[in-house]
């Protein structure tokens, strides 16, 4: 979708963007240009109109004056000398290339020549007619040389300025073309890229409907018969919607004939778990029944009754023993009791577990070591439940070392996780074997000779009411390895999220 349809259209978009910012960035460019090439020329050119306008009328005022045999005062020609250096300012602010420099140059020498041959004719006194007639052709050469200087400033930057405009009108002419070309691709490119994302959504559209048409000829096959329309509008988008209603309300039906096959399955799976679980009670039942039965059978009969002597009746007591322990078991498996939270330290559950078990490993010669955090860990759990998970996997270990050892038991977090902490179990038995590694926490599986195989699924079950983690592992240099993951009391999610997120 985004290939076909969403990126050809940010591109079409995208390229309208670029061509309109592109022209309003130069047109606003040519105008400014424009504006700043009319202002300096232009600046330009007025003034040296001004300094020929102020030159003539300085000239014709001294012509007047030395013909004249009273001599004026000097303020009419300050004016005038005043509006020439203005506009002689004004032309110098104006230069913008190193060719106008030296026109403004001559102009302000030669205008200095002219100021002092006009004050010179000025001054008091008589002249001649002869003296008259110099002063007068200096001050029009003179004049006539300024003039030209100004004309040239003129010409140069009305030069310029036809320069500037028809480089600036060729460069416009040029850009007008090629957005006139745009202008004409654009739709034509727009046009041509949907009509290539159309024809690949009718393909697509019709791919679908093939396959969805080889969908249900699989569901007529497999469930039964559905009814998909074909019409003359194959491919377009309300057939393929019609297709589609059609197939998913076939998938609606077999996912409820599926949901009432799966609840059928798990009846089956949970009648068959109840038949494991009675085949198993009753084999664990049935061997010592059979023992106290074959007792009673030997016992020698007097007149009193059957007498049975006392390692006989020890031996029954022990079967005895044997059965409540089983019927206990199959009971703490098929009822749990309910938890009882409380927030409490987990060190003291599991110093607790080690005093209850540490006399029988003293018997075995096993001798347990703990390692325990020294600040206080705490868990919101069932400290009673724990402990009996603790016991359980102490009471394995225990029996898994026939010839004495170590077991060591450490508690501490979980990595760099605070949130979660594990209690290991570790022994130096004969391990776990391996086809029976995968299923050691399955109800009856289990590696003694005399065990129930329900401990550890009953650890299990408490483990994960509180919602943690219990696994088994083998060593390397020989024993089992059980590990228990909770959640801290510090925690910032639910437990299994926590431990999820550790794992």
């Amino acid at each position: 979708m985004w290939k076909r349809v969403v990126a050809p259209t940010l591109l079409v978009c995208l390229l309208w963007m670029a061509v309109s910012g592109a022209s309003t960035y130069y047109i606003h460019w040519l105008a400014r240009s424009n504006n700043q090439i009319l202002t300096e020329n232009v600046a330009s050119i007025l003034a040296a109109g001004r300094m020929q306008e102020a030159l003539w009328k300085m000239e014709a005022a001294f012509v007047d004056v030395v013909e004249d045999e009273h001599r004026p005062g000097l303020r009419e020609f300050d004016d005038l000398e005043m509006q020439f250096r203005e506009a002689l300012e004004d032309a110098e602010r104006a230069v913008t290339s190193a060719q106008e420099r030296p026109m403004v140059d001559a102009i302000r020498e030669r205008f200095a020549i002219f100021r002092e041959v006009i004050h010179r004719g000025l001054k008091p006194g008589p002249l001649d007619e002869q003296a008259s007639a110099r002063l007068a052709g200096e001050s029009m050469k003179l004049a006539h040389g300024i003039s030209g200087r100004c004309t040239e400033l003129l010409e140069w930057n009305e030069r310029l300025m036809n320069d500037s405009m028809a480089s600036r009108a060729k460069l416009e002419s040029k850009f007008n073309a090629v957005r006139l070309i745009w202008l004409i691709l654009g739709p034509c490119l727009g046009i041509y890229l949907g009509l290539r994302i159309a024809r690949k959504l009718h393909r697509s559209i019709s791919q679908i409907s093939v396959r969805l048409k080889d969908a249900s000829g699989e569901l007529d096959h497999e469930v039964g018969r559905v009814e998909i329309s074909r019409t003359a509008n194959a491919g377009e988008l309300w057939e393929l919607d019609d297709q589609v209603q059609a197939v998913s309300a076939r998938i609606r039906e077999v996912l409820s004939e599926l949901q009432k096959a799966r609840q059928e399955a798990m009846l089956s799976e949970r009648l068959a778990v109840v038949g494991e679980l009675a085949a198993g009670v009753a084999h664990e039942l049935r061997n010592p029944l059979t023992s106290v039965k074959l007792l009673m059978q030997a016992a020698p009969r007097e007149k009193g009754g059957m007498q049975l002597r006392e390692k006989q009746s020890q031996v029954v007591l022990h079967e005895i023993s044997r059965m409540e322990e089983t019927i206990q078991a199959l009971l703490d498996f098929a009822r749990p009791p309910p938890l009882n939270r409380v927030e409490h330290d987990l060190r003291a559950t599991i110093r607790r577990a080690i005093n209850l078990v540490e006399g029988r490993a003293a018997h075995d010669g096993i001798r347990i070591v703990s390692q325990l955090p020294d600040e206080p860990l705490c868990v919101d759990g069932d400290p009673e439940q724990l402990h009996q998970v603790f016991v359980n996997l102490l009471i394995n270990g225990i029996e898994s070392m026939s010839h004495g050892g170590t077991l060591e038991v450490s508690l501490g977090l979980l990595g760099t996780h605070p949130q979660v902490c594990q209690v290991i179990v570790a022994d130096r038995g004969t391990g776990i074997p391996d086809d029976r590694l995968t299923r050691i926490f399955e109800p009856f599986v289990t590696t003694k000779e005399h065990g129930t195989g329900l401990g550890l699924p009953v650890s299990r079950r408490i483990v994960g009411e509180h919602g943690g983690a219990i696994f088994a592992a083998n060593r390397r240099e020989g024993g089992a390895v059980f590990t228990v993951q909770l959640a801290t009391c510090h925690r910032e999610a639910t437990p299994r999220d926590a431990i999820a997120r550790a794992s």
